[in-house]
């Protein structure tokens, strides 16, 4: 009786700390117009709703790079990479999803525009 109600409790355990878990990446799934992230900040990507994928800095040879990549396994698996001649970025970046819907990248004073939102 002991042993099942410790795997009882075991299993309680487990299944909160996966709502917690998805309710964390669920709260972050949403990005707000006029944010920014930083390659050595708090928050150095954004989560894919899903939590499958991340969009945001990651280390890149002697800095950091802008990409999309698989998150939440230990091997980073690039998908996609923003300016890859222009790399890398200093710790210094910056990541805007400015107020008019575009993704802007600012190192060191210049900025260049990675996509542009159509308006809606």
């Amino acid at each position: 009786m002991e042993t099942s109600l410790s795997h009882m409790a075991s299993f309680i355990a487990f299944v909160c700390t996966l709502s917690l878990a998805f309710g964390t990446a669920k709260s972050q799934s949403n990005v707000t117009l006029g944010s920014s992230i930083k390659p050595t900040g708090a928050t150095t990507s954004w989560l894919s709703p899903s939590g499958l994928f991340a969009f945001g800095f990651f280390p890149q040879t002697d800095g950091y790079a802008v990409g999309v990549y698989i998150a939440g396994i230990p091997e980073r698996t690039v998908v996609w990479m923003a300016s890859r001649n222009n790399l890398p970025l200093s710790k210094n970046a910056n990541l805007r999803f400015t107020s008019d819907g575009r993704l802007a990248v600012c190192d060191t004073c210049v900025t260049s525009t990675i996509k542009q939102m159509p308006n809606q």
